[in-house]
Order: structure tokens, then C-alpha cells, then sequence
């Protein structure tokens, strides 16, 4: 909506940003907003008991989005290192890696993980909105315009007042809960016990007598703010020769005291043999995730692909991050995924050298299918990320200082550092294979040549594959042969895949040239004048060309014309389209870069000199391989596209880009499925729609 309708979009964003401006400058009438903080609300088993979870609407999160967004250095200043659920970069990795480092300092004895009853609904929300207004004067107007008057929430038709806490689904809940308990967490603090929090989740590791006073102080304090301890939930870590001391100062508090180890914000401290069970089973879980999605993936690989790498995957990367030597636990997973999950989407067995490709990104000319094991070494990286931020935890010290921006400089150091590890395995890995595969990964990493992967199966944005088609895009992407083709071709010659892609028979080649070239003027008739579809040339009338090639037929036409691409309104850009087979006979040998220049070449003598004296307009030859890549002039000419549409749109230049490569994408690579598997008959041509590039990204993620 703040997107699609031109200016009434733009209208709609103007009147979120008055409403944003009054909201976060201003004290409003609170019963002017009983439509706006109004929620849906959705009962969560926890298994006991029942949490009330708030569902805003769409506008309160845009709103609270943008306010958080420009407050983010105020926020943070107010939170410190006390409090690292505020926005902190890796807070959660940090409080982590700080509550492991504090266990195992010599010095510790025990450390006590607290945990609260229902904390975000209970938070005192008279006290939150005073601590608010005094620690971060600039959150404090949406705070108290949005929370000062209880909440509707509705549901099954009726209303339940919100009067206390937070409404969790509002963006703002989470730094108004972080600021509001800081004088909590600062009057709790006691000599002696290093505590760290993220959100309701606090711990505190010392002597066990100063950990004792520290959980004192908080069962005291705690109701004020709204936060109650809840014992039963709440675990003391101790180290097995202060057991028995634990157990005698513990005695009254019913804390679960335990010798092994606890789980703490999804990740495991204590003992190796606690750290070695709690992996095994977290690893246990995803291979019985791994055979279901495999067994998913049997009739819908392209969705079980895209729930694997954008969704599943992701599990055992924060475990990595947060508890090291991984590496060995994760081998059985290895395993499912090599033997069972990935043949069954890709749908053919594979070797031990095209594992190691598949396990590439996709940039780089894998599949984004990595050995869980190699996520092990994402351990030492977040520690040195979170370096900046455990120091400041284990010294208790709250101002952050410099650390927020050394934590971002030292991520992109580890990012740099993982990009060119990850180019230098490439790079060995294409080493031993054989020439012919070579060239195979280096089609697969042109850029645009895996968009139809990397992006969300969404089928009103034409990003879906059948099954067929994508097991059948994936052997055309490897030239690996795909199953249950025909021993010849109804041409009488052999079939092959080579074959197949350049065959008249049937018109399929020409059906995926016009599938470029309808994808193209779609593109320019949203930013050029004078769009034309197979313009006729003007006749030559004894002019004199250069080359002996040219075509000089009366009857000549090129692909797309269109006024305004490069110069004025009136200037006049004229597109041929080429897509050619890489791995046919007469492209086989030849580089890559060469193959692209030969046919732009061809292309240009052809045509050029006749558009540039005759039709006095400038000449483009749009090549593209079969795999999805693209020649110079025509990288040039879509980048060109793209950079008017973001201006006309308003969009950014990147996700436009993006937008433009996906659909060349899946045009050529629909084409390339219907030449191989076409009954080489007519088909008719799909119609391409005009959907606006935000939309398209945001919900493929390309």
C-alpha cells in the first residue's frame, strides 16, 4: 500500500509520516489513539499456562519501525551494556559468550540464571513510562502516547483491556521493556556478582554468597518494576565443589541447583559433558527435520530447497555462533543432508567432488548447500565480534562508549575475511575439477545465473518451478543429463541436451528469444516513448555499408524498439536479441568472455551501421547465454533500465536490479525446460505482468 499506487502511495506515506511526527514529538490525546493501539490478540500454549500475545496493526509497526530507527543511538546510550535486548549489534551472542566466560573464570563459583512469570505483561507500566521519560527523554512521547490508556484487544469478539506491560508485536515493546527495568538491574547490582541481561533473562555469576544477595535484592525489587521471579524456572550453576555450600545458602529459594550445565538463551554452559548431550540432542531434532523435509521434497523441491537455505539452515548457524567445537556433533547431520535431503531435491545421486561444489553458494556456482560441520569456525568469529561487548559485560562496565562501532567494524572484518576464504575455496575447488566442469561453475556464477534460486517459490510474481522444472533447471545449470529424454529427436537427429536447445523443430529456440525479448519491452514501456515490438527497418535505398554482412533486406526487423533509453525523449534505441547455447559445439571451446563478444560482434555487423546511417539510432546487441548470464552491451542496457525505473519508482537502484535479473531469469530458463522437454509443437507465449519491483523482492528475498 505505502508503495503500489503511485501517488496515492506516496499520499499514504505523507500521512504516516504526520502521524509518526506528531506521535514522537507530541503528548496526544490518548483517546484519539484507541483505533491505532488496538490489537488482535492470540492465547500462546505455553505448556502450562496461556501467554497473551498483541497482533498490531500494519501501521503501528510501520510507524514504530521508523521512530526506533531514527532514535536507535539515544536507545542505546539509555540501555548500555546492562541491558543488551535494545538493539545492540549481537547482543544475545554476547551476553552468551559473557555468562560462559564468567562461569569458567577460576574466581566463579556459581552462576545464577533468573527467570520471570509472564515478565512482559507484567511489567509496571506507571513505572516504565516515569523510567522512560527520565532515561531516554526522545522515546519517551510515543511510549507514553501508546501505552499511558490501557489497549483494546480483541478476540473472538470480544474485548480485553491491556492495562499492564507491554503489547508484545509492537516493535516498541522491546526497548520500552529494556529501559524501563534499567534502574532494576542497576539497584540490584551487588560487589562481587558480574550480571548480565537481555530482555527478562538476567544472570549473575561470583561467590555463591554474592550471587545469594544479588538474587535477594531482585525477589525485593522486582515486584516494583513488575518483574517477579519465578524460582521454578530460575537455575543456579555451580561448580561441583560448592555444591554443598550452594545447597545450604540456596535452601529456602526452591532454585533448581544443578553441577552439569543449564541452557541459556538457546545455547548450553556448564560441563563438556552437558555442552556434548545438549548438542546431540539440538542435533538429533534437525535430522528429524531434515527427513521430513526430505520426505516434503519428493513432490515440492523447489519449496523444500528454498525452506532449507532460507529457513532451516539457519538453526544450527546460531549454535555455532554461541558454543564451540560443533564440528564434531554436527557430522550425523552432514550426512542426512549429503545422502538423503539434497538427492531428493535435486533428484539424482551425487559424488563426493559435486558435494563439494553444491556446497558453494550460489554466487559462486553451489547450491548454498554447506556442511553443517564447516559452520563450527562461525564460533571464533562471533566471539571476536562480541569481544567489544563481553568486555564491557565481564567489567560491569554500563556506558557502551566506542564498543557499538567496534562491534560493526569488527564484523565486517569477519565478513570481509569469510567472503575471500570463501573465493579462495572456490577457486582450489575449480582447480581439481576438469575443464569441462569448470566451465560449468563458471556459467552457474554470472551474475543473474542463479536468481531463479535464490529467490522465494512466489506464484503471483511468476517464481514458481514444477517440480519437473526445477530438477530439470538444475541438470541444465551442472549439464548434468537429466533422466527420461528420447534416444533421437523427431528432426531424425540424436537428442541430446545440446541438441535439444538449439533444435528448430518445434520453434522452441525462437520461443526463447521472444521470451527475452517480451520481458524487455515490458521493462521499457514502464520508463521509455515509442516502445515497438519487431520494428521494421526503413528500406535502403543504395547507401553504402562497411561491412558485407549487413542485412540489407526491405523487409528487416529487429527485436524491440524504444525513445529515451540513453539521450533525449526522441532518440531512438533499437535491441536484437540473441540467446545462445555455451556448451554447443561451436561455443564449447571457446572462452566465456569471447563467446559473448563473438555474438555481440555478429550481432553489430549485422545491424549496426545500417541503424546508425539510416535510422540515425543508437544500436544494442542484448546477448544472453542459455544459463542466465549476459554480454557487455547487454548488462549495460538492463543496468540503464534500471536506473530509470528506481528513479521513476522511487525504489532503490539494487532491488530493481534484482527485480530485472529474476525474471530474465526464469524466462530463460522456462524456455530452456521447453526445449528440453517441449513435444515440439506451437506453444503460445506467456503474458508478463507489470508487478512493482519492492514487491517482488521483499517477498522472494532475491
Amino acid at each position: 500500500m505505502c508503495t503500489s499506487f503511485a501517488d496515492v502511495s506516496d499520499q499514504l506515506c505523507d500521512a504516516l509520516v504526520a502521524c509518526a511526527r506528531r506521535l514522537a514529538g507530541s503528548y496526544i490525546d490518548p483517546s484519539s489513539l484507541v483505533a491505532y493501539t488496538a490489537c488482535r490478540l492470540i492465547p500462546l500454549d505455553k505448556h502450562p499456562g496461556v501467554r497473551p500475545i498483541g497482533i498490531g496493526e500494519v501501521m503501528r509497526r510501520i510507524i514504530g519501525k521508523a521512530i526506533l530507527q531514527l532514535l536507535r543511538n539515544e536507545i542505546l546510550d539509555a540501555a548500555g551494556s546492562l541491558q543488551l535486548c535494545a538493539g545492540q549489534d549481537s547482543g544475545i551472542e554476547a551476553a552468551i559468550h559473557a555468562m560462559r566466560e564468567v562461569f569458567n573464570d577460576s574466581s566463579t563459583e556459581a552462576v545464577l540464571l533468573a527467570d520471570a512469570t509472564n515478565a512482559f505483561n507484567s511489567l509496571n507500566r506507571e513505572a516504565a513510562l516515569r523510567n522512560v521519560q527520565h532515561l531516554c527523554p526522545s522515546l519517551a512521547p510515543v511510549v507514553i502516547n501508546t501505552y499511558r490508556q490501557p489497549a483494546n484487544m480483541h478476540v473472538g469478539g470480544e474485548i480485553i483491556s491491556s492495562e499492564e506491560g507491554t503489547t508484545q508485536g509492537d516493535p516498541i515493546a522491546m526497548v520500552m521493556y529494556a529501559v524501563a527495568i534499567i534502574p532494576l538491574l542497576k539497584s540490584v547490582a551487588t560487589e562481587g556478582a558480574t550480571q548480565a541481561w537481555y530482555a527478562d533473562d538476567g544472570g549473575a555469576g561470583g561467590k555463591v554468597m554474592m550471587v545469594r544477595k544479588w538474587w535477594d535484592k531482585l525477589v525485593e525489587k522486582g515486584p516494583l518494576y513488575g518483574y517477579h521471579v519465578n524460582p521454578s524456572k530460575s537455575v543456579l550453576l555451580v561448580k561441583p565443589q560448592y555444591h554443598m555450600v550452594a545447597v545450604k545458602v540456596f535452601a529456602d529459594t526452591n532454585v533448581e541447583i544443578r553441577c552439569d550445565g543449564c541452557r541459556y538463551l538457546g545455547a548450553a554452559i556448564g560441563s563438556s559433558v552437558f555442552v556434548e548431550q545438549y548438542a546431540r540432542k539440538k542435533v538429533d531434532e534437525w535430522i528429524a527435520e531434515v527427513l521430513r523435509l526430505s520426505a516434503f521434497a519428493k513432490s515440492q523441491p523447489q519449496a523444500a530447497y528454498s525452506a532449507f537455505v532460507h529457513g532451516l539452515r539457519n538453526k544450527w548457524t546460531f549454535l555455532c555462533r554461541t558454543m564451540p567445537d560443533m564440528d564434531i556433533h554436527l557430522r550425523p547431520l552432514d550426512l542426512a543432508i549429503s545422502d538423503t535431503l539434497l538427492p531428493t531435491i535435486i533428484g539424482r545421486t551425487i559424488s563426493t567432488s559435486e558435494r563439494e561444489v553444491l556446497a558453494l553458494p550460489c554466487r559462486h556456482g553451489g547450491l548454498g548447500f554447506p556442511h553443517p560441520s564447516s559452520f563450527a569456525t562461525q564460533f571464533h568469529s562471533s566471539c571476536e565480534i562480541t569481544y567489544p561487548l563481553t568486555r564491557l559485560i565481564t567489567t560491569q562496565t554500563l556506558e557502551l562508549g566506542d564498543a557499538i562501532q567496534d562491534v560493526r567494524d569488527a564484523k565486517q572484518r569477519v565478513k570481509t575475511a569469510a567472503s575471500a576464504s570463501i573465493r579462495a575455496t572456490a577457486v582450489t575447488l575449480s582447480a581439481t575439477l576438469d575443464a569441462d566442469f569448470q566451465r560449468v561453475i563458471m556459467l552457474a556464477s554470472e551474475k543473474g545465473a542463479s536468481s531463479w534460486l535464490t529467490c522465494r517459490p512466489i506464484k503471483r510474481h511468476g517464481f514458481t518451478l514444477t517440480k519437473g522444472e526445477f530438477r530439470d533447471g538444475i541438470d541444465l545449470r551442472y549439464n548434468w543429463l537429466p533422466p527420461r529424454l528420447p534416444s533421437s529427436c523427431c528432426c531424425g537427429s540424436a537428442f541430446s541436451v545440446s541438441h535439444a536447445l538449439s533444435c528448430p523443430t518445434g520453434g522452441f529456440p525462437t520461443l526463447r528469444h521472444n521470451e527475452v525479448r517480451d520481458v524487455t519491452a515490458s521493462l521499457l514501456k514502464r520508463v521509455a516513448n515509442n516502445v515497438a515490438v519487431e520494428p521494421h527497418l526503413q528500406p535502403v535505398t543504395g547507401e553504402q555499408f562497411r561491412h558485407r554482412s549487413t542485412i540489407k533486406e526491405d523487409q528487416a526487423r529487429l527485436d524491440v524498439a524504444a525513445s529515451g533509453i540513453w539521450g533525449g525523449r526522441f532518440e531512438r534505441t533499437f535491441i536484437d536479441v540473441r540467446v545462445f547455447n555455451p556448451h554447443a559445439p561451436s561455443n564449447r571451446s571457446i572462452p566465456l568472455a569471447t563467446c559473448y563478444a563473438k555474438h555481440e560482434r555478429e550481432k553489430r555487423r549485422c545491424y549496426e551501421q545500417r541503424i546508425l546511417d539510416i535510422e540515425q539510432s543508437s544500436f544494442v546487441p542484448a546477448v544472453f547465454s542459455s544459463t542466465g548470464g549476459m554480454g557487455k552491451h547487454a548488462n549495460a542496457l538492463y543496468k540503464r533500465i534500471a536506473s530509470l525505473l528506481a528513479d521513476k519508482t522511487g525504489e532503490a537502484y539494487s532491488i530493481v536490479i534484482a527485480w530485472i535479473r529474476c525474471r530474465l531469469s526464469f524466462a530463460l530458463l522456462r524456455a530452456s525446460v521447453v526445449c528440453l522437454r517441449g513435444s515440439r509443437g506451437p506453444r503460445a507465449l506467456a503474458l508478463h505482468t507489470s508487478e512493482l519491483a519492492s514487491v517482488a523482492v521483499m517477498e522472494a528475498d532475491i
